[in-house]
């Protein structure tokens, strides 16, 4: 047994930093290599807890390639083995897929939400580690159903979860949870027309990916990569704050001309 164990270690130690590669290389061939490596290695060392990880990430990328059926496939799989295992993060994280399907793709926000409070429940029983895992996991499946309150036109409801979101964030030092929320309620305020507030929104966005640039997030352990979240979601803020002012100046002539 022990020799066994021996054996397993090299690839658990490894594990980790497969999942971080994973979840955020470009490049979808080298994220099947690295799956299928893992995969591998848990058919030699058999493990019920890595392998509903393992088919969460199958689950997520099979997401990022439009391929939802497959992803929803994996994502029940993953759900059905960590239930069966106690694996509470995994658990939780594939409802929130489930539920982001649901609600994104089938277009049944109901639903969506049926899953986050199972997802949540799951959550709660995240053992909280040095990168606030579960924190961090829940404000994930809120902003999920914040996603789905405004789709259902629960405004009040949507802008007091995100700004839970944001509030959470900001205290684990985590810019992409902060981005996500304010990404959400400046497009909640702008379809209540509240122009200068969604400026506002989107200002923080601004000085948030400047700001987070030259630092490190102790919640994650690294800064938003350039080309996965700050410079498009930089770009999409400054078309915002630029998008205000003729906005504003085609309202107030529509006033005047009105008067």
């Amino acid at each position: 047994c022990s020799m066994h164990c021996g054996r397993a270690s090299p690839s658990r130690a490894r594990w980790p930093r497969w999942l971080s590669l994973i979840h955020i290389l470009g490049d979808r061939s080298g994220q099947d290599a690295l799956l299928a490596e893992m995969s591998a290695l848990l058919d030699r060392y058999p493990d019920d807890k890595r392998q509903a990880k393992l088919l969460f990430s199958m689950a997520l990328l099979a997401d990022r390639r439009s391929d939802h059926a497959s992803a929803e496939r994996l994502a029940g799989q993953c759900f059905d083995l960590a239930e069966r295992c106690g694996a509470a993060w995994p658990a939780a994280m594939s409802k929130g897929e489930l539920a982001f399907i649901q609600s994104q793709v089938v277009g049944d926000q109901l639903g969506g939400i049926e899953h986050l409070k199972v997802g949540l429940q799951w959550a709660a029983r995240i053992e909280d580690d040095a990168e606030n895992t579960r924190r961090y996991t829940e404000a994930q499946l809120m902003t999920l159903w914040a996603m789905c309150s405004t789709m259902l036109s629960r405004i009040d409801e949507a802008r007091d979860m995100l700004q839970a979101v944001l509030a959470r964030g900001v205290e684990l030092a985590a810019p992409r949870l902060q981005l996500g929320a304010l990404g959400q309620l400046a497009e909640l305020a702008a379809e209540l027309g509240r122009w200068d507030e969604m400026a506002d929104w989107a200002q923080r966005m601004r000085c948030l990916l400047y700001t987070s640039k030259s630092r490190r997030s102790p919640a994650r352990g690294r800064s938003p990569s350039p080309k996965s979240v700050s410079w498009p979601t930089a770009r999409m803020a400054e078309a915002i704050v630029g998008a205000v002012q003729p906005i504003r100046l085609r309202e107030q002539r529509s006033e005047s001309d009105g008067a």
